[in-house]
């Protein structure tokens, strides 16, 4: 009887493991070989700046002339943002590639004529930004991650718009300056955005686009208080640039923001086109360079 009943119970004992233990060891196995497949490609700098600060690691990134974290350094480049090599890009097997809202239409055709799935983030807007940060911590598997920055951020907005309340509203002008040209940032542009955000007027409200050839009769009109200056691509040639237009049109001296010395050239690492890793770090320095 005693060895009927070691039978009995050593054949449960293997009915059970041939029973459970494949579909445990399967749905580890696929978890786990989920995670490993989760392949992203970057498209902008900005965006593999901020997956890289959640803790996900890229297969691919774009060319830059700009220092970008250690972890990015051996990250397989991709070429320019605007103009990616896709061949590259498919040879990394991408489960998705995440880039800027603004280079949508000129890569969404290419991307899918190659079969590349393909996220684009809204940079453009502040509200987009703190959007984008939850969107990739979806898309890395970094939920807490991302949850944790966008709680910081917050904190830190509500601060910095608490601190300007009250204060005398300023007239802001935005110059966007690139070697061989002038163009004037309207609401629409993401600097203008977070201008507005923090209670500024911006002399041009109305553009249609994020930014606007020069209408020096318009802007003169206008008066600003302040002049800020973004730079791009180039910011040292841009800003020797702006600096001689400046100097040598004397259409700016009337303007009383060039009178009194309120021309600001902003920093390039924290002033993009687009919202950035140090974006809340801009949101605080504008802050005190409008209400200063």
């Amino acid at each position: 009887m005693r060895k009927v009943l070691a039978v009995i119970l050593i054949a449960l004992t293997i009915t059970t493991m041939v029973a459970c233990s494949p579909k445990d060891n399967d749905k580890t196995k696929e978890a786990s070989q989920s995670k490993k497949e989760e392949t992203i490609v970057a498209g902008t700098v900005a965006v593999a700046e901020m997956f890289n600060n959640m803790g996900v690691k890229l297969v691919g990134r774009p060319t830059t002339s700009y220092e970008v974290p250690k972890e990015l350094k051996e990250v397989k480049e991709i070429g320019n943002p605007m103009k990616p090599d896709f061949e590259v890009i498919k040879s990394l097997n991408p489960t998705m590639f995440v880039s800027a809202g603004t280079l949508s239409q000129d890569l969404q055709k290419s991307l899918e004529d190659s079969k590349i799935n393909s996220k684009f983030l809204d940079l453009g807007t502040f509200e987009g930004y703190k959007k984008s940060i939850e969107e990739m911590g979806t898309i890395g598997g970094k939920e807490k991650e991302a949850e944790k920055i966008l709680k910081d951020i917050e904190e830190r907005e509500k601060k910095v718009i608490e601190e300007v309340k009250g204060k005398n509203v300023p007239k802001v002008m935005i110059m966007f300056g690139a070697p061989g040209n002038f163009m004037i940032g309207t609401e629409k542009s993401f600097l203008g955005d977070m201008v507005k955000k923090l209670g500024g007027e911006n002399i041009i409200k109305d553009g249609k686009a994020p930014y606007i050839p020069v209408n020096m009769e318009v802007l003169a009109k206008e008066q600003p208080d302040i002049i800020l200056v973004l730079t791009h691509a180039e910011p040292e040639a841009a800003k020797a640039m702006v600096d001689k237009e400046f100097k040598d049109n004397k259409a700016w001296q009337n303007f009383n923001a060039v009178k009194n010395g309120n021309v600001v050239t902003l920093e390039n690492g924290y002033f993009g086109m687009t919202a950035n890793l140090k974006t809340i770090d801009a949101l605080e320095k504008l802050s005190k360079i409008i209400y200063k």
